[in-house]
Order: structure tokens, then C-alpha cells, then sequence
């Protein structure tokens, strides 16, 4: 089998992997419903005021992403500088590719199947566990299906399930994303 064939099988076996953690990490995103969790109302721990993340996941994404697929990328140049390899560099549709890019696909593709798999593994354990998040209170308002809310004195000390949010401020996002407290996404990303 000449090398391009093969390449191109790796190739595409290392994407078909890499889709079977990376699917359903986007289903969970796209239509994924977390554990409907219930609270109590005098609940201190929930009771914590609204911020935006003081990690935003743009600034995640380049230190967990873009940056250790850097300094691989970096690492492996140097290395093919310093130590001279004795492979040949392959050839794929006539096009000579240096061994060192091999590597470094090697070394990029182990990061991010293993980044994808995290991930994975974060996500199942978000929409299964359904961990209110400490602002609970604040994006959610919530109000019985009596019409109740949690200033009323007939709903201390209860487990409330059955509620619905009432804040104006939130966005459906921000409703789906409290639920998703536990496991940390930013802890388990970094």
C-alpha cells in the first residue's frame, strides 16, 4: 500500500474517532436536557448574586486549546532540528510533507481526542447529576405551581420540585446552563 493511501485511511480513522466523543458533545449542547434537580427554598448555598465567569471561555479555549497545540507544534520543529531523523518524509498526492508534521499530527490528535474525551465525560456527568448552580435564585425566581414563591412562609423547609422561573433578566440559555453546576467545565478543561 504506497503512503498516501494509508495516510489517508489514518486520517480518516482518526476522524471517525474523533466524531464518536465530538458527537455527543455537541448533542448534549444542542438539544441535551440536564436532570431536573429540586432545592430548598432557605437553601444559603443558592442564594449566591449573578456573575459572569471571571475565566471567560474564549480566554479557556486559548490556554486549554490553542496554546498546548503550540507548544507541541514548537516541540516538535525543534526536535526535528535538533535530532536529524533518518525517516524519509512522506509523500501524499505528490506532495512532500516533513516528518516532523507527522508528529506533530500524532501528538495534536492524542491532545485533542483526549480533550474531546474529557470533555465528554465532564458533560455526562453536568446533564446527569443536574447540580443547581450557586446563583440559582438569582437568574431563576422561581414560583410554585400555586403561585407561591420562596419569601412565602408555607415553602420554608419544603423540597420544591415543581417550579417555574419567572425572571426576566435570564435568557433560556442561562436557565439550561444553571442546572449544569457539577462537575466544573472550567476545572475539568483546564
Amino acid at each position: 500500500m504506497d503512503d498516501t493511501k494509508r495516510i489517508l485511511i489514518r486520517v480518516g480513522i482518526d476522524f471517525v474517532i474523533l466524531c464518536c466523543v465530538g458527537f455527543p458533545i455537541l448533542i448534549f449542547f444542542l438539544i441535551g436536557q440536564p436532570y431536573k434537580r429540586g432545592f430548598f427554598c432557605d437553601d444559603e448555598s443558592l442564594m449566591h448574586p449573578f456573575h459572569d465567569s471571571t475565566v471567560t471561555n474564549w480566554m479557556l479555549y486559548i490556554i486549554g486549546i490553542a496554546l498546548p497545540v503550540l507548544v507541541i507544534i514548537g516541540t516538535e520543529l525543534v526536535r526535528a532540528h535538533v535530532k536529524k531523523s533518518d525517516k524519509q518524509p512522506l509523500k501524499v498526492y505528490n506532495v512532500t510533507v516533513p516528518y516532523w508534521v507527522v508528529e506533530a499530527y500524532k501528538s495534536v490528535g492524542v491532545f485533542g481526542f483526549g480533550a474531546a474525551c474529557s470533555q465528554l465525560l465532564t458533560d455526562v456527568g453536568k446533564y446527569t447529576i443536574g447540580r443547581l448552580r450557586p446563583h440559582f435564585f438569582d437568574v431563576c425566581k422561581p414560583m410554585m405551581p400555586d403561585g407561591t414563591t420562596c419569601k412565602d412562609s408555607i415553602n420554608q423547609g419544603r423540597y420544591i420540585e415543581d417550579f417555574s422561573c419567572t425572571s426576566t433578566l435570564s435568557s433560556e440559555r442561562m436557565i439550561k446552563e444553571m442546572r449544569l453546576s457539577f462537575p466544573s467545565g472550567h476545572s475539568s478543561f483546564s
